[in-house]
């Protein structure tokens, strides 16, 4: 059972399943030598923040089923290990965790007052997720998809939805892989970020140094 309470919980949980693409794609090729059900691309769930610290960021069933197809096309498992766990471990680390966050809000009208030295601080963890999210990315596709015809790719999709007039906003995030030179470069063209484009914490305000859109990361930010 968490610790927060629900109207802290829920925006950070998973997004609905059907915001999420497939988890195996598959050729639609008739003609393709490899058969009809030859998988040409993995997408496995990002998970961005937990409770009292830094989540995995994947779910271990998915994980190990990607390395199952992407092993049977000369990738190395352990390989898989360390861009996975090891290099996306120092990515969750610049990610926030909800407890925190709840004690803001319990604290919300001493908040005011620190209101642009929170709004800050939070645009500066998210524009670091960004940049280590991106560096993890661009070093896995160099070093190991790339030459093999492979590719990597953050990507996220969000949906706004009103309830008796309030706003809750879904978000789906996923690691999309691509493994053919085809799928590759279909993925390369697609963007990071699908959906509703927000603001970032505030930084649209006089206060802040200046703006970012959720459009501008490589994938929906955490608590967003």
């Amino acid at each position: 059972m968490s610790c927060c309470p629900s109207w802290c919980r829920g925006p950070r949980r998973a997004g609905p399943s059907w915001l999420y693409p497939d988890e195996e794609v598959k050729s639609d090729d008739v003609n393709n030598p490899n058969g009809p059900d030859f998988v040409v691309r993995l997408n496995m769930k990002y998970q961005t923040m937990g409770c009292t610290r830094p989540v995995l960021g994947f779910q271990p069933e998915q994980f190990k089923r990607i390395q199952d197809v992407m092993g049977r096309r000369g990738v190395d498992p352990g390989e898989l290990e360390y861009w996975f766990e090891e290099r996306l471990r120092v990515v969750q680390e610049n990610v926030n965790v909800c407890c925190p966050d709840t004690l803001w809000c319990l604290v919300f009208p001493l908040m005011l007052f620190c209101l642009p030295y929170v709004c800050r601080r939070r645009l500066e963890k998210v524009e670091k997720w960004d940049r280590a999210l991106r560096d993890l990315q661009d070093d896995m596709n160099r070093q190991l998809l790339r030459p093999r015809g492979m590719m990597v790719k953050t990507q996220s999709k969000s949906r706004v939805e009103y309830f008796d007039n309030r706003r809750r906003k879904h978000v789906a995030r996923w690691f999309a892989i691509a493994l053919t030179e085809e799928a590759a470069a279909k993925l390369e063209s697609e963007p990071h970020v699908w959906g509703t484009s927000d603001v970032v914490a505030c930084s649209c305000c006089c206060f802040m140094p200046h703006k970012v859109v959720e459009g501008d990361l490589c994938c929906h930010p955490p608590g967003s």
